[in-house]
């Protein structure tokens, strides 16, 4: 079953997939459903084959599967792999094989809009496996909780001194975590203009490590943990350019 809050993406059968994940069901099928009936550990096989739909493999032999034709993923409710090896001349599970199949899904309340689940949101799912011949079986529930997204906001400003004879160009970099989740190795990089004299530059905190150089590739580099700044003067007094910090 599709968890709340959730919408379906992709399924895999075999094959890896763009986490470096790898699935082991060759031959596997998979099947889509829009019926909420489905969400029932009594429901058997048959049932599940007759309210479901093959669903579509994006290139053959690709190992991954989309919703049937004609379907949003928003439809998606249900999603069953039939493991039944479909090489053999009566498609069965032989025994002793094992295999690992998967999908993806995107958190979103309303997949137009891109509205995501409030942070605290536990998105639960559980699967089970069901035969003609043995009681279902019901895995575990794997639940996850939303976090607030990481993010880091940066802005530079760029002041030429007036009345300075050496004609200083003072930079003002303000950053900050508006998040609620903690960054860690977080680094400002600024690389400077080819027409500075980096002799005569002055930052206005000390840090822990800092490499300086001109626009070819290397820069300044400082730890990041609060509003800074620096200045230097030109080394040419018609150029005012500032560039902006890169990541």
């Amino acid at each position: 079953m599709i968890p709340n809050d959730a919408i379906f993406k992709q399924a895999f059968t075999h094959g890896t997939d763009d986490q470096g994940t790898t699935y082991r069901c060759e031959n596997c099928q998979v099947y889509f459903s829009q019926d909420p009936s489905l969400n029932d550990p009594s429901v058997t096989a048959a049932e599940i084959k007759s309210k479901s739909t093959l669903g579509v493999e994006t290139s053959s032999g690709s190992g991954v599967w989309q919703q049937p034709d004609g379907w949003t993923p928003e439809q998606v409710l249900f999603v069953a792999y039939l493991v039944d090896d479909s090489s053999l001349p009566v498609p069965i599970l032989i025994s002793g094989k094992s295999g690992m199949v998967g999908l993806q899904v995107t958190n979103a309340v309303n997949h137009t809009l891109g509205t995501c689940s409030p942070q605290g949101t536990v998105i639960s799912n559980q699967p089970v496996i069901v035969s003609t011949q043995t009681l279902a079986a019901t895995g575990n529930s794997v639940e996850v909780v939303i976090l607030d997204d990481p993010s880091l906001t940066v802005q530079k400003t760029a002041t030429l001194i007036t009345g300075d004879p050496a004609h200083t160009l003072e930079y003002r970099i303000d950053f900050a975590n508006p998040s609620t989740i903690s960054n860690s190795l977080v680094t400002l990089t600024d690389t400077l203009p080819a027409n500075l004299d980096l002799a005569t530059l002055e930052v206005a905190i000390a840090w822990n490590e800092t490499t300086i150089g001109h626009a070819t590739g290397e820069g300044i580099t400082l730890p990041l943990s609060r509003t800074t700044g620096f200045s230097i003067p030109l080394a040419c007094s018609n150029s005012t350019r500032a560039v902006s910090p890169r990541w």
